[in-house]
């Protein structure tokens, strides 16, 4: 293995992008997810019976302008260069058939060498910058249900055509990279609000408007010997193959973590109590990618695991707003619009709420919405000059500068 440019791979990316309009968030989970994808299922962590690979489903959610695919318009800039010089994971088209992923599933077969052995597998990208057209079809439930199948690490995997035969896959892992809406999520997508197999395998990461606000006259081109030198350290990501393992501090500090926070976690939304069961594996997985970016030792130090569970804390609290106003309650979607205006306005009058949701919400839903936001603390409201007018409340205001940093 050569020496590495970058000290952290991920540092020095978000340096590179620094002057652009993402949120910090969507930057720093598009690069996790490339460097996942770059692992490959030729890497992974034993725990007893138990083997993780770092296969990773990342979608980015915010409202239409809020730049997501733009972030990941520039990880994969970074991505298709390596992939250039050292090819290692099949980058999947946006649009494409269910026949046509799992061919594509089978042509990504290739073989690395293992210790001497060589070890086959079939490492798949799938990068959607419009993740509806990756979905599209009537044949929805099927797709989510082999990517339930494909996230847990079945070792073969057969897929029969109607024309063609079989379709073979050894040691198959999916990696997606997505964006998409809350509304999307909602209207048309509904298996991933509901809290189902999908829901609890993916990371959603949300930010509801841009990162910053830079006219295109002022912003800098991407530093070349930068890029030059995040190509060429991908490059060597992609050679990592064999088991991470955790050092001794990094167990202690796991353990600890699992047995004392854990338990008493944030994520109280329903539809993301199945991603809770999962996150202890999704925390090992972005732990590898933390290691594999500062080096090749292949392990796993308390600092990459604290970093690694921190990366998660700061999208966790604003994780459901991924699935907008999906719920069982008959106001569940105003109520969500509602939130979503007072979040972009911060303060406004109520005559002005009506006038604008004037084609979903009534005068009469408002009120029963309006009890809920206030009872929760969401907002609270005054009356000046015989108008009433609703406030975001300020951990709502603070959350808003969270999201978006």
């Amino acid at each position: 293995m050569a020496a590495r440019y970058c000290a952290n791979w991920l540092t020095s990316y978000m340096k590179l992008v620094k002057e652009t309009e993402p949120s910090k968030r969507f930057h720093l989970w598009t690069a996790i997810t490339i460097i996942a994808a770059m692992l490959g299922r030729k890497c992974e962590i034993e725990f007893g019976p138990e083997i993780v690979h770092p296969n990773l489903y990342t979608i980015l959610t915010g409202p239409p302008g809020s730049r997501k695919s733009v972030a990941i318009k520039y990880g994969t800039i970074i991505l298709d260069k390596a992939m250039e010089s050292q090819p290692g994971v099949t980058n999947v088209p946006d649009v494409i058939t269910r026949q046509a992923f799992f061919q594509q599933l089978q042509a990504a077969e290739r073989t690395d060498y293992w210790d001497g052995a060589p070890f086959v597998h079939s490492s798949l990208f799938v990068v959607a910058s419009e993740l509806v057209t990756f979905f599209q079809g009537k044949d929805i439930d099927q797709r989510l249900a082999d990517l339930c199948a494909l996230y847990d690490g079945k070792s073969t995997f057969e897929y029969k055509t109607k024309t063609s035969g079989a379709v073979y896959a050894i040691n198959p892992s999916v990696w997606i990279l997505g964006a998409t809406t809350p509304n999307w999520i909602q209207v048309s997508m509904p298996q991933l609000a509901v809290g189902g197999g999908m829901t609890s395998r993916t990371i959603f990461v949300v930010s509801t408007k841009k990162g910053r606000h830079i006219s295109y006259t002022k912003m800098p081109a991407f530093d070349k010997e930068l890029t030059n030198h995040l190509v060429f350290d991908l490059t060597e990501i992609r050679k990592l193959i064999g088991r991470f393992h955790f050092d001794t501090t990094a167990k202690v500090a796991y353990d600890d973590w699992y047995e004392n926070i854990y338990p008493n976690h944030n994520i109280k939304d329903p539809r993301l109590l199945t991603y809770a069961e999962r996150l202890p594996s999704m925390i090992i997985k972005v732990a590898m990618v933390n290691s594999a970016a500062k080096g090749d030792s292949m392990v796993i130090t308390e600092l990459d695991l604290r970093q690694t569970i921190q990366f998660f804390n700061d999208i966790h609290i604003t994780m459901p707003l991924a699935f907008g106003g999906h719920g069982m309650s008959r106001l569940s979607a105003q109520t969500n619009l509602v939130k979503e205006l007072l979040r972009n306005r911060i303060l406004i009058s109520e005559a002005e709420i009506l006038a604008t949701l004037d084609m979903h919400i009534s005068k009469y839903d408002l009120d029963q919405v309006k009890d809920t936001l206030l009872t929760s603390r969401f907002c609270r409201i005054e009356l000046k000059n015989d108008q009433k007018y609703w406030f975001l409340s300020e951990a709502q205001i603070k959350q808003g500068v969270e999201v978006n940093d």
